[in-house]
């Protein structure tokens, strides 16, 4: 059967997010406990692979879960023995040496990385303006209750992030894995510029910039 009407990339991307447990499961299986790299690792690769060539899933002609649960499964099963056998030495010594530590804070586990984050990161001085300006509000509505850019998903991904959660507290919540919801925030971010035109210039230039324009073309010397 012939696929006239390629499927949205939302809806892919939807059906990639409720086949998660399944792909975790299925690399699970497939892979041998010398493999370099985890199964929360392998399954991103794969989620990445996926999110990156959305067109692949039409060129062979899936028309619905079904078709799409039966070629990931494949996906997953050759996924998972291609990186095993993919490394060179190098690489290898890499994998070895890239183990992100855990430290202990109050009683919570956190990696070495998260806790730099959080004790000596600084907040972007461009997104601290955003919180003075009341504006954004404005966009943020429109987003989620008058646009249809943004698919269910991703509303629910983009509506964690604002309140502030991290990309892992989102992938627990929402039962998928982190590397899922970076994914998503970076194609989130792509729909919102292409759907929303942001001047580059502030509201308030422009004006004065009208201002001095129509102040040129009537002065004195010109009339």
């Amino acid at each position: 059967m012939k696929v006239e009407d390629p499927i949205p990339e939302e809806v892919l991307i939807s059906w990639l997010a409720d086949f998660q447990e399944d792909l975790a499961r299925i690399v699970q299986s497939c892979r041998f406990s010398v493999h370099p790299l985890s199964v929360d690792e392998i399954v991103s690769e794969i989620n990445n692979y996926l999110i990156q060539r959305t067109y692949i899933l039409n060129k062979k002609e899936i028309c619905n879960y079904d078709d799409f649960q039966k070629f990931t499964f494949g996906l997953a099963k050759n996924f998972t023995r291609w990186s095993a056998s993919g490394y060179s030495r190098s690489d290898q010594k890499y994998l070895d040496r890239r183990v992100d530590k855990i430290v202990s804070i109050n009683q919570e586990s956190k990696t070495l990385f998260e806790h730099v984050c959080e004790s000596c990161g600084e907040e972007d001085g461009y997104f601290r303006s955003l919180n003075v300006n009341h504006k954004y509000k404005n966009i943020i509505k429109w987003i989620f209750d008058y646009s249809n850019f943004l698919c269910d998903k991703q509303k629910d991904i983009l509506n964690l992030s604002i309140q502030g959660q991290t990309v892992e507290k989102i992938g627990k919540k929402l039962g998928i894995t982190h590397q899922a919801v970076s994914s998503s925030l970076v194609s989130i971010c792509e729909r919102i510029r292409s759907g929303i035109k942001i001047p580059k210039k502030s509201d308030k230039n422009i004006i004065i910039e009208g201002v001095e324009s129509i102040n040129y073309l009537f002065n004195k010397k010109r009339r």
